[in-house]
């Protein structure tokens, strides 16, 4: 295996934290154990075609005041489970994130994708953010400009509170 990418190549596979203990348990020659969530990119250095995750999943948060973020880093999804907000970027074309497609009738089979996608991932992980197949809504709980202020999530796009 090589030690590092060549200068200038990258790589655009859907990576995640809980990749880092497989690929370093790989790497050192150590068998990965069962129990481990992540997927070694290991093989991803040596080859930028190699047989990869089609999407990454994360998850911020619990119960109803969670939300779900899934990206294959061209397209990223987001949804609230507080109002059941679902928002959709294309990252390629629009890297900041500016522009939400998710209301853009053109994109509606991309968006129905994505959030079965979504739903998959909840039935997997046995989340209560999904029941009977379909994704679960709260509603969202008011705040005093206070709490606001200590709930910030400055570094989150898209919806704030």
């Amino acid at each position: 295996m090589r030690d590092r990418l060549g200068p200038g190549e990258v790589r655009n596979h859907p990576v995640m934290l809980q990749d880092v203990m497989p690929t370093l348990l790989n790497l050192a020659g150590i068998d990965v154990p069962p129990t481990c969530d992540g997927t070694s990119i290991a093989s991803i250095w040596e080859d930028g075609d190699a047989p990869f995750r089609e999407y990454a999943f994360g998850r911020y948060g619990y119960g109803n005041t969670a939300h779900y973020g899934l990206t294959d880093s061209r397209m990223k999804y987001m949804y609230w489970v507080e109002g059941r907000i679902e928002q959709l970027f294309n990252v390629t074309e629009d890297p900041n994130e500016c522009h939400d497609l998710s209301q853009d009738l053109s994109y509606a089979d991309e968006l129905n994708k994505w959030r079965s996608r979504l739903i998959a991932e909840l039935e997997k992980h046995g989340d209560g953010n999904m029941q009977n197949g379909e994704l679960v809504k709260s509603t969202p709980t008011p705040i005093h400009e206070k709490q606001l202020r200590q709930r910030s999530s400055f570094n989150t796009r898209g919806v704030h509170w």
